[in-house]
């Protein structure tokens, strides 16, 4: 074992024991800390102002904010007086905590007072102070090892000012004794008097830039080698921030000073810190090798990489001194196993580089993202490390490769030449080819456990832009959004055999993206049994009586980064009756969109919105009734240039829900919010959706049997076309008076079925066969009753205000029409002299009836189903009055019509 690696793990087990508590009192001596005298580079510190009159909008005031530095010696000088406004600040301020680096810095307490009626109160003693190690990120696994001195005040009450002042002496070496700092400049509590004091030789320029609205002055002058910059504000507002801001957006304002030049100043001081190489090259190429075993290609190794070094190099990091920023050799962290971000990322690194691809380490800010391109260039930007990866992009092959030298491969050349030319350059000799990738650029983040997907199709956040650690890098570097799927599939199943048992729900709920990653390691320490009571009471939220059918069970291709989770659930109330006991309710509720759709604070804002980005929420509900629920098909779209939103519905023999919310942006501008929210209502007033039944109306459809008042119109129009047909068919009388008939030579041709007539009995016996189609819908629903009911029940959905009278009307005239026609065919065949009047009728009778019955079709409904009537399209009626109108005067005209029905 290295004698540095045994260094580092006797100062981890030190910390893991010590840090097993909050706070753990150290072997300093207090006294050592209390120094009284201030250093004489300090300029006399702020007097306390007037004090303003009490307030209660926050539970402290801060009346002093002060700082001095002086970059030369390294000594910071630190100056606070706090009062305390309301109870709330009592807690808050019952004690001083201040904290320091031992192992680079020192600390001296000059003084801590309470003002209370004008006179001062010394609360700094050697037995007052205690020197306690405190981990603030020990939750995050981060351990930076500082102490804190810390007094408890006694006898504090609301009004008093608490006054302390301390120098802290020392940089952190790894920065390579370069001057770098960020002075806040607005606080969440009012400040009344700040003052911000830099001291540095003048052969050591600073750049500053004021970040947000400071409301400080800047002031700068040189005297005798030696440059102060200083700032001073009064009265400054309290700083309200909105937690769902945008990271990028900097609610705060600040000053930030920095004696780096430019990126590449920060670029060349983070390559001397990674500059770290592999104790030993033959041992991490076995190990290497150990790992992707099994592998073929260079892709599936580096994936394998990847993993090993996100599943296997445990997230932990000792962050002590120099190891803040510069990371351990991959070596050790390969046998530790454990690192931060920056361990994990140069080992990373090293191992994709023995793979012989171009990886390098890359600097980033989890939270302010693209914003850092607006700041000083400091590596106080950066605070968290991936890795960027180059990939090439193979070319097409080329039909013909050149083989052999000489005279073979100029002849290649010149085939190749003649039967592929070369295509012509455009204008200006440009390259056709010029704008093809060659190569393609991943981003990686070795921090990400049990992450999922193809080596080039990682999920990671968006940060925007890095700085990319090699020698050549100059600027910062753009870090497009992912494409990667990124969000949530549901789709639940209901299963109702019947009204009165439970209903059988099935959830499938699919992750992908980032999602995918952060369940697959819910799943590893949250047991199945766990993971179904949260989502049971999830859904109890909407059926209070649901209860689960066995614990859920997952499914992961992490190739694919897909993780699936099912379970099964009864619901006993999924049926529901209303207080009357008329209706029976089925209501369902996306369930996972109430969940997680964003909701901002407040609409009334000057920062942006943050979204979710990329996100897809889909949520599809199923339900398998008893029997088939037709309902009108629904659509619905919303959304504008930052989401998207569609809902659709249908029925049939199951109702289909599907919701989809995805965004296409990442914050919504602070001026857009009002109507940004407004349209996020309307999408939530989509979730719930309710299916109704008529409980009368579902018993009434369940009975069989004929449809009495459609038999009887049936029955009563045969009956009515009999009598009418009797009583025309009783006359036998010829068209015209019988006179002198025409000379026998005249009127013979002229007898029989011939000529026109022809035509009039194609019609006569064909019509029967029509009508007898005609009443088949009528025959048809008769005998459905459930479909006569939901057509004229009142209560039904698919009722039909007047449809009853029509259909019955229908049924009626089309039976009468059916006997009359057939007593048509009859007298025309036997020639008898009462058909020419009994026809005429007809057409007449057949004219009125379709007409009116058009007139109450469109009354009706235009979209009246095709079972009502078959003889309804206008084009019918028309070719009716149009044969009316020729067919008549031709069988009161006609010659051969007066000499034919004479029986």
């Amino acid at each position: 074992m290295p004698a540095s690696f045994r260094k580092l793990a006797c100062v981890v087990l030190g910390l893991v024991g010590i840090l097993a508590h909050a706070a753990v009192q150290t072997d300093v001596d207090p006294k050592s800390l209390i120094a009284p005298q201030l250093p004489g580079w300090i300029r006399a510190p702020l007097p306390l102002p007037p004090p303003p009159p009490p307030a209660t909008s926050s539970a402290v005031r801060m009346l002093v904010v002060e700082r001095q530095i002086n970059v030369a010696t390294a000594e910071a000088f630190h100056h606070v007086a706090v009062r305390i406004e309301s109870e709330a600040g009592l807690q808050e301020m019952g004690q001083v905590a201040l904290t320091y680096a031992s192992l680079y810095q020192q600390f001296h307490w000059h003084y801590l007072r309470i003002w209370r009626n004008g006179r001062a109160r010394e609360m700094l003693t050697p037995d007052s102070l205690q020197v306690l190690r405190q981990e603030q990120d020990a939750e995050r696994f981060v351990y930076h090892g500082w102490l804190s001195p810390v007094v408890i005040l006694h006898d504090v009450r609301v009004g008093d000012i608490i006054e302390y002042a301390y120098t802290v002496t020392g940089d952190n070496p790894v920065f390579d004794g370069k001057f770098s700092v960020m002075l806040p400049a607005g606080f969440s509590v009012p400040v009344d008097r700040l003052s911000y004091r830099i001291l540095c030789p003048a052969n050591r320029p600073l750049h500053v830039r004021l970040t947000g609205n400071p409301g400080a002055a800047l002031h700068e002058q040189t005297d005798g080698g030696t440059t102060e910059y200083r700032w001073t504000g009064a009265s400054l507002p309290a700083v309200r921030p909105l937690r769902d801001a945008p990271g990028s957006t900097l609610q705060y304002p600040f000053v930030s000073v920095s004696e780096f030049n430019d990126w590449r100043d920060i670029a060349a001081w983070g390559c001397r810190l990674f500059d770290v190489h592999p104790a030993s090259t033959a041992d991490l190429d076995r190990q290497i090798e150990e790992i992707t075993r099994g592998c073929t290609t260079t892709a599936e190794k580096a994936n394998v990489l990847l993993q090993f070094v996100q599943d296997e190099i445990r997230y932990l990091g000792i962050e002590l001194g120099e190891s803040s920023h510069r990371p351990s050799p991959p070596a050790e962290v390969l046998q530790q196993r454990f690192g931060d971000c920056k361990d994990k990322s140069l080992l990373l690194v090293t191992m994709l580089r023995r793979l012989g691809l171009q990886a390098d380490v890359a600097l980033v800010n989890s939270t302010w993202h693209e914003t850092v391109e607006g700041l000083l260039p400091s590596p106080l930007d950066f605070d968290h490390v991936i890795v960027r990866v180059v990939l090439p992009v193979p070319t097409k092959p080329t039909i013909f490769q050149p083989v052999g030298t000489g005279l073979l491969q100029s002849t290649q050349a010149l085939a190749r030449a003649r039967l592929f030319p070369e295509p012509a350059a455009p204008p200006g000799d440009a390259n056709p080819l010029a704008d093809l990738p060659t190569e393609k650029v991943l981003w990686l983040d070795p921090t990400r456990s049990l992450q999922g997907g193809p080596f080039d199709g990682r999920f990671r956040d968006n940060f925007g832009v890095a700085l990319v650690l090699t020698s050549r890098t100059t600027e910062l570097q753009a870090v497009p959004p992912v494409s990667v799927k990124n969000g949530v599939w549901v789709r639940e199943t209901y299963v109702t055999p019947d009204y009165e048992h439970p209903a059988k729900l099935q959830v499938v709920t699919t992750y992908r993206g980032e999602l995918a990653d952060l369940y697959r390691y819910y799943r590893r320490y949250s047991d199945p049994a766990r993971q179904t009571q949260q989502l049971t009471g999830v859904l109890a939220k909407f059926y209070p009586k649901i209860t689960s059918r066995g614990t859920i069970a997952w499914k992961d291709n992490r190739a694919a980064d897909e993780l699936t989770a099912t379970s099964n659930f009864e619901v006993p109330d999924f049926w529901r009756t209303d207080a009357g006991g008329r209706q029976r309710i089925a209501t369902t509720d996306a369930w996972e969109l109430v969940e997680r759709l964003p909701r901002p604070e407040t609409i009334q804002r000057t920062v942006p919105y943050a979204l979710p980005y990329p996100m897809t929420i889909s949520h599809e509900i199923v339900i398998s009734p008893p029997k088939g629920w037709p309902i009108a098909a629904q659509h619905k779209e919303i959304g504008d240039h930052t989401f998207n939103f569609t809902f659709e519905a249908t029925g049939g023999s199951v109702v289909v829900l599907r919701y989809v919310w995805q965004t296409t942006r990442d914050q919504v501008a602070a001026s857009e919010v009002p109507a940004w929210t407004k349209r996020m209502a309307d999408v939530r007033a989509t979730f719930g959706y309710q299916l109704t039944q008529n409980i009368r109306l579902a018993a009434a459809m369940k009975a069989t049997g004929w449809v009495w008042p459609l038999v009887a119109a049936l029955v009563l129009g045969l009956g009515a076309g009999l009598v009418i047909t009797r009583v025309l068919a009783k006359r036998r009388v010829p068209v015209v008076d019988a006179g002198e008939p025409p000379p026998l030579s005249a009127a013979e041709p002229l007898r029989g079925l011939g000529g026109w007539l022809i035509l009039v009995g194609i019609g006569v016996t064909v019509r029967p066969l029509y009508l007898l189609m005609a009443l088949g819908p009528s025959f048809r629903l008769a005998v459905n009753h459930p479909g006569w009911v939901a057509l004229t029940d009142s209560e039904s959905t698919h009722y039909l205000a007047g449809f009853a009278p029509l259909v019955c009307g229908e049924a009626f005239f089309n039976a009468l029409l059916l006997v009359w026609s057939c007593v048509l065919v009859v007298q025309f065949y036997r020639k008898r002299s009462s058909f020419p009047r009994t026809l005429a009728a007809y057409l007449l009778t057949l004219v009125a009836w379709l007409t009116v019955h058009q007139i109450a079709m469109a009354y009706v409904n235009r979209n009246v189903p095709k079972m009502a009537s078959a003889t309804s399209d206008l084009r019918t009626v028309v070719g009716v009055w149009i044969m009316a109108a020729v067919w008549v005067p031709y069988l009161y005209n006609s010659r051969r019509v007066r000499v034919t029905f004479v029986e």
